[in-house]
């Protein structure tokens, strides 16, 4: 979510006014003249979470945040079950100097807070969350924590099948896991006694297997709620959290270790919606850890949730002391808070307990704190605790009924994503929160709402049998839709979130040639625009057999054993030369690519077969001084000098079907119903083949002398994704399959060369611009976000075809492809302002065309996707033909799919993509392996 320079403003002051002693400190070191070797970084970080242009930027106050976030709100390690301040700086002397007077109390504690870790895990993260001894072989963490490896069905609580698909998972406690300490101090977990239910404070209780070993002292409780401004500290295991914004601050602050012991000082705030609020520094992986008094060492809350720059909460103390209670005796009791009129003031609380001992089935206990629960339990003997607990609800439901016809405004969907996040993400079904659009029968309205994503939509009956509540109509007055995530966990979904927001800092070393300008042809030249699967490969394989001297090949996928073989036989006679520049994706293959090579495979048999006569590169993409920023998406390849062959798709199986529907007759089923639709060129004229082709040999060249182009990529985890994806939906298998041969024209053409990084929007926005009577716009992506978010280049782009659409006299049509994410995709279409009714968008199953077609007259094919670095600083190939039989031969293909998808929409009984896990057991049928960035639209 985006921050203000407000947001970091009111934390700044929020820290500082309630505690002078460390603001004078914060302040002097602001001061100083010498300022601290990690403050301009943690500057421009700021600046970036804020969207704050350098010139607009106040460098003091910037330079003031970051130091209390830094200094202000430090996190130390812990060795040896201390707190490591031996190697703290003269910076954090405020913070170590009254950590030096508690280490006698907080050692104890310290010790006895683990890393709850698990294997047979379908998330295959190193550990789940953090938790802590609160009796003897009992631990206390966060239901969503215990979620992770357990469940509660018919006869109690039980761990959870694991990954496996024949072993429950296995879950332990580690206490040590320090920084450069390899020696563990692991307990088995051997029972779930209690987890709470959605409704209910987040809080488990899990049982410690029988162990020889020795254990911690327990942590004790706190009696009663520590009044504002109390020093405490968070203990446990924060992981490298891609939901912060500024990642930057996040590694200066931890010393970009993550995942081991740390304690984090901070205050308490107050109490907040049933929960204790502290500003300690947390990120992930501190779900279930303990909130201690610096005074005492006691544990004063659980820590379950936290919102960036805002607050964090934890569950009380005292509620915990009852809810253990309870279970263990099966009795109920009742928590009530003073009205919000009464005398006392909110920060004090007292604690009375009333037992009752008739023997009654259910009695009751009154504890008088700043919230309001009841908690009601039935028999509990023979099984696991299981406790109908049910909390008073705070304002989440509450607020006037909606009013379509108004939508809300910017702030109040602001606002209740924070409180939805608050509420709602400790679910265990809850993967994300985020402002959208309602879907109704299978297509995105205009009626803003929040959507909450979930692995999968429960019926009530299978919500009460998991132990959750419907998720609530509407938060803060603004109305909930409930949508199957675009990924079936949370970790994934902040795993692309920040994949996404990485693209927004892109990086690109390339400089545009002067001596090779992209020019316009209007020569005579032969050119065969085809269409695949109709007649990709039929095209493809004779081109192979005219080469006579030289092959030189940018491609994106080259991994068709089919292609690599005719590849062999052109390039294996003496005297042929061959150059290549590939990217280095090596993705698993599945279904359609089941047979495909892997890329270095690839380039093992050309060498084998060309030996010295190949020159080949890996495509820059990687490492700070890379030529592109992302991909080396080119799909092009040059023969003789004088013959070029320009595509939307690869040299890969799914692109090139090895079949000739035309000639041979069609496969069952369909070859349009399993292989990509794309757009493909072959053209004749040795001029612009030779531009071409300098173009290519100029990547090899600069990236053979970039070291860093072999450099590992940045991280770009597989998911597992429905097959159903992949294959034609019933709407699209009923319409007849039609077939349309190449068009072969031999004659004066009109042809201007595209390449990004160096000229495409240049000509396709005052093109789009010129359009009077259509524009029909067929692509695998089109990643718009709301006005301001796209880059100067894109948002160019998006702006001309909107500026279009808006225009009532010309016939827009957009089509990109199916995918589990085509709700967000429509959604970011319509923060940009499209209209996205089905008249305007549809989504088209296996769409891998990158075209867009004027009044037509005038057609752009070639290999651009519609995304910020697909259309400004990937290496990219297009050609505009300003010629009517060639734009017509693509519109006909355009409108021809625009039919047979008009009833294909959001089909939300597919299951959403789950993470490829490292060392997995039997996978499920009907699944298929999809890059993260595929997923994102590359």
């Amino acid at each position: 979510m985006p921050y203000t320079v407000g947001d970091l403003a009111r934390a700044r002051n929020r820290i500082l006014a309630n505690d002078p002693e460390l603001a004078a400190h914060v302040r002097k070191l602001a001061g100083a003249r010498r300022k601290p070797s990690w403050l301009s970084d943690a500057v421009e970080g700021l600046r970036g979470i804020s969207k704050l242009p350098a010139a607009e930027a106040a460098a003091p106050d910037l330079e003031l945040e970051s130091i209390v976030q830094r200094v202000g709100r430090p996190v130390f390690g812990v060795i040896d079950g201390k707190i490591d301040l031996d190697t703290t700086s003269a910076e954090d002397g405020v913070w170590k100097t009254r950590l030096q007077q508690a280490a006698a109390v907080l050692g104890p504690s310290i010790a006895a807070v683990g890393r709850v870790e698990a294997t047979n895990w379908p998330i295959g993260l190193p550990y789940v969350g953090t938790g802590w001894l609160i009796e003897q072989n009992l631990i206390v963490t966060n239901r969503h924590v215990a979620l992770e490896f357990a469940e509660r069905g018919p006869n109690g609580f039980a761990f959870q099948l694991g990954f496996d698909r024949r072993n429950p998972v296995a879950a332990d406690i580690d206490f040590l896991e320090e920084i450069d300490n390899p020696a563990t101090a692991r307990f088995a977990i051997g029972d779930i006694l209690y987890i709470a239910r959605d409704t209910e404070p987040d809080v488990a209780f899990l049982r410690l297997a029988p162990s020889k070993g020795p254990l911690a002292r327990p942590i004790k409780l706190a009696s009663a709620l520590l009044p504002n401004k109390t020093m405490v500290g968070v203990v446990g295991y924060p992981g490298q959290d891609p939901r912060i914004p500024d990642q930057d601050l996040m590694a200066k602050i931890f010393g970009n270790v993550f995942d081991k012991k740390r304690f984090a000082p901070g205050l308490v705030t107050g109490f907040e919606a049933d929960a204790l609020t502290h500003d300690c520094t947390t990120l992930g992986g501190n779900s279930g850890s303990a909130v201690l008094d610096l005074l005492t060492g006691e544990a004063a809350a659980l820590h379950f949730s936290g919102v960036f720059l805002k607050t964090n909460y934890a569950v009380p103390a005292p509620v915990i002391s009852e809810l253990l209670a309870r279970v263990k005796q099966a009795s109920s009791i009742t928590a009530s808070s003073r009205p919000s009129d009464a005398t006392q003031d909110a920060t004090s609380s007292t604690t009375s307990a009333n037992f009752n001992q008739t023997g009654d089935a259910m009695t009751s206990t009154t504890i008088v704190v700043p919230l309001q629960i009841t908690i009601s339990l039935g028999d509990l003997t023979g099984g696991a605790a299981d406790l109908n607990l049910s909390v008073v609800p705070g304002d989440t439901t509450k607020g006037p009924a909606p009013d379509a016809s108004k939508p809300p405004s910017p702030d109040a969907l602001t606002a209740a994503v924070v409180e939805g996040r608050r509420t709602l993400l400790n679910r265990a079904d809850v993967i994300s929160i985020r402002p959208g659009y309602r879907v109704t029968d299978g297509w995105i309205t205009d009626e803003r709402c929040l959507v909450v994503s979930v692995k999968k939509k429960l019926e009530p009956a299978e919500l009460a049998a998991a132990g959750l509540t419907p998720l609530p109509e509407s938060i803060n007055g603004i109305p909930v839709d409930v949508a199957v995530g675009a990924v079936a966990d949370r970790e994934s979904y902040l795993t692309l979130e920040a994949m996404q927001e990485a693209r927004r800092e892109l990086i690109a070393k390339y400089e545009k040639p002067t001596n090779m300008p992209l020019v316009e042809f209007n020569e005579p030249m032969q050119v065969v625009a085809h269409a695949g699967p109709d007649a990709g490969w039929p095209m493809l394989e004779p081109f192979f057999g005219r080469v006579k001297k030289q092959l030189t090949i940018g491609m994106y996928e080259f991994t068709a054993p089919h292609v690599v073989k005719s590849c062999v036989a052109a390039i294996k006679p003496a005297g042929r030369k061959t150059s290549l520049v590939l990217q280095n994706r090596d993705e698993t293959k599945e279904a359609t690519t089941a047979n495909d090579l892997t890329e270095q495979a690839t380039v093992d048999t050309l060498t084998k077969a060309a030996r010295k006569r190949l020159s080949f590169a890996w495509a820059s993409v990687s490492g700070p001084n890379r030529l592109f920023a992302t991909s080396y998406h080119i799909k092009v390849a040059v023969r003789d000098q004088q013959e070029m062959w320009l595509s939307s798709g690869s040299w890969r199986s799914s692109n090139q079907a090895p079949f000739d529907p035309i000639k041979d007759g069609d496969q069952s089923p369909p070859l349009l119903q399993r292989y990509d639709r794309d757009w493909h060129i072959l053209l004749t004229n040795k001029p612009l083949a030779s531009l071409i082709e300098k173009y290519l040999l100029r990547d090899e060249t600069q990236a053979a002398a970039l070291e860093e182009a072999l450099a590992p990529p940045p991280p770009d985890p597989e998911f597992w994704v429905s097959e159903a994806y992949f294959r034609a939906t019933d709407e699209e298998a009923k319409v007849a399959v039609k077939y349309r041969p190449p068009l072969n024209i031999k004659r004066k053409v009109r042809v201007q060369p595209l390449l990004t990084p160096d000229n495409y929007a240049d000509h396709v926005v005052p093109l789009i611009q010129s359009a009077t009577r259509s524009v029909y716009f067929q692509n695998q992506s089109l990643d718009a976000r709301a006005s301001g978010e796209n880059g100067n280049v894109f948002e160019s782009l998006l702006q001309a075809l909107l500026d279009k659409q808006k225009n009532q006299a010309i016939d827009v049509r957009i089509i990109f492809r199916r995918f589990p994410t085509m709700r967000q995709t429509l959604t970011g279409m319509k923060d940009f302002g499209f209209d996205t009714s089905k008249a305007k968008v549809r989504v088209q199953t296996n769409c891998h065309t990158k075209g867009i077609i004027i009044d037509g007259e005038t057609v752009v094919v070639g290999s651009h996707n519609w995304t910020r670095a697909g259309t400004s600083l990937n290496r990219d190939a297009s050609l505009i033909f300003f010629d009517q039989d060639i734009a017509r031969y693509y519109q006909d293909l355009f409108l021809f799919d625009w039919s047979r998808i008009a009833s294909v929409g959001i089909d939300e009984s597919l299951a959403a993509p789950e993470a490829v896990r490292p060392d997995e057991g039997l996978i499920e049928p009907g699944r298929l392996k999809v890059r993260a960035s595929e997923l994102l639209g590359d």
